[in-house]
């Protein structure tokens, strides 16, 4: 069987060909994209919504997954060979566009200064990185194009390549919306996204540039992702109970490291102690930063001296 095949709830089976991209699969089996199994895609919300137990690394595989769908569309009505050498760079920010989320998504970004889409910049051009190995031996130039996809406002970017991956309607949202309605149990994520990948088409501005466009007779279709939209932000990723706890465990992280600014010890575990001490933190001292290390620095407070008693309580 030529195909290595992942089953998933929203799509029965995600298949990526060995021969032609195995490197991709090279690039799953990463430890740094390993790790976003073990990072929530919806942080805390499943504290609102007990079924949002999943995680970043199943989303990122439905990334790859409709990426491939568009590619193969776009091939059948466009200039194929364009979408042919621009098809290993869009799989591979696909795969690796989170690769740099904290704990809990996107709640402690705040608190550690730098957002996810700096870090998995940082992981993909770092030469340290199995991600950046793996890339650099397909060809040279690779992670830079990888990067250059992901970061945000990138005059290099060719803009229909940016936009598959990162504007208003993008492979990325069409996954997250279904995925988290899914989980969530929350119906509001249903929106015809079959449609929308059939018809999508390239537009040429001038010789050089290219935008993403769709029909006419695709617009209810795009009406009804909007809307999906809106109800999702409306329903679960704005919901009160869920920011209401994300308000309390940013308010303890900033008290805990104004304590340690004043030379209190607070006891943290040590990789959180190599970070915060670090002056130039590498990829690798980040990642090393997970949801299981957020919960044992949160047990050792809680069996802590009254030293630091106000962090928890977020006082003081």
């Amino acid at each position: 069987m030529s195909d290595k095949v992942f089953r998933d709830p929203l799509y029965n089976y995600i298949a990526i060909d060995r021969k032609r991209d195995g490197w991709l699969l090279k690039l799953i089996d990463t430890p740094e994209v390993q790790r976003i199994r073990r990072i929530h895609q919806l942080g805390v919300s499943n504290i609102t919504y007990p079924g949002a137990d999943h995680n970043r690394l199943a989303h990122s595989l439905g990334v790859v997954y409709l990426m491939q769908r568009v590619l193969d569309s776009l091939e059948k009505t466009n200039d194929a060979e364009r979408i042919k050498r621009a098809r290993q760079p869009l799989l591979a920010a696909a795969l690796l566009h989170d690769v740099g989320h904290g704990p809990y998504s996107h709640l402690f970004e705040p608190c550690l200064g730098i957002n996810h889409e700096y870090w998995s910049i940082e992981v993909i051009l770092n030469p340290r990185t199995n991600i950046n190995k793996i890339l650099l031996q397909e060809d040279q130039y690779l992670p830079k194009q990888v990067a250059s996809l992901i970061q945000e406002n990138d005059p290099g970017c060719p803009t229909w390549q940016k936009s598959l991956l990162s504007s208003q309607l993008d492979v990325d949202r069409m996954d997250y919306l279904r995925r988290d309605s899914l989980f969530t149990g929350a119906g509001y994520g249903h929106f015809d996204w079959y449609r929308i990948l059939n018809t999508i088409h390239l537009m040429e501005n001038n010789k050089e540039s290219y935008d993403i466009v769709w029909p006419e007779k695709s617009a209810m279709a795009i009406e009804e992702y909007i809307f999906a939209r809106y109800y999702m932000y409306q329903n679960v990723y704005l919901h009160k109970t869920t920011r209401g706890l994300e308000k309390l465990l940013v308010a303890m992280w900033k008290r805990a490291d104004r304590l340690r600014n004043d030379g209190v010890d607070i006891n943290a575990v040590p990789v959180l102690d190599e970070f915060w001490n670090s002056k130039n933190a590498s990829p690798n001292q980040y990642l090393n930063i997970e949801e299981f290390t957020v919960l044992s620095q949160i047990q050792i407070w809680k069996n802590h001296s009254d030293q630091v008693d106000s962090i928890l309580k977020c006082t003081g």
